[in-house]
């Protein structure tokens, strides 16, 4: 497998062309049961320590990522949905994967992040209106505004995404 590949294994974030109701339902469905869909790759029997690709996380720092990156969504969705286009704090994902929590904190403690906060969130995208979705963040580090609609999206690839290199973490 080329690096490309195992870095995107189901390809680089592309927004969806012909959004609907149908279609953001399907994505608030991925981010409400996508907790469950890794619950499978948490305890003792588990290869924690084998990384995706060279370079790449293992499985405790992809389930440690996927909470704080999820968290930081989330607050993002709740600024955007009562501020006017606020300005978020982007973060340094490879240095939190260096902090000692990563290391030394259960993996069971990051999924209960997640398994919480994906019933809370979806709860919130699943309530929000057509007009919610055009509300946008200013995001510094790329210059641009981010509308709510377009990160549901990104974070139903993200989902995805990082439950491929989870399976990649077993072979």
């Amino acid at each position: 497998m080329d690096t490309l590949h195992l870095q995107y294994p189901i390809g680089e974030f592309r927004m969806p062309g012909n959004i609907d109701e149908k279609r953001k339902a399907e994505a608030i469905d991925i981010i409400r049961t996508f907790p469950s869909k890794i619950a499978g790759y948490t305890g003792a029997e588990m290869n924690y320590q084998k990384p995706y690709r060279a370079g790449g996380w293992n499985l405790k720092q992809l389930i440690h990522h996927l909470a704080d990156s999820h968290m930081n969504a989330f607050i993002r969705f709740k600024l955007a949905l009562t501020e006017s286009s606020p300005v978020i704090k982007p973060y340094n994902e490879g240095l939190w994967a260096e902090l000692s929590d990563y290391d030394l904190a259960s993996v069971d403690d990051s999924f209960n992040i997640l398994n919480g906060l994906h019933r809370r969130w979806s709860v919130l995208l699943a309530n929000m209106t057509s007009r919610d979705f055009q509300k946008q963040y200013f995001h510094p580090q790329s210059g641009s505004l981010v509308k709510l609609q377009e990160a549901l999206f990104l974070y139903e690839w993200h989902c995805l995404h990082h439950f491929e290199h989870i399976l990649l973490t077993q072979k």
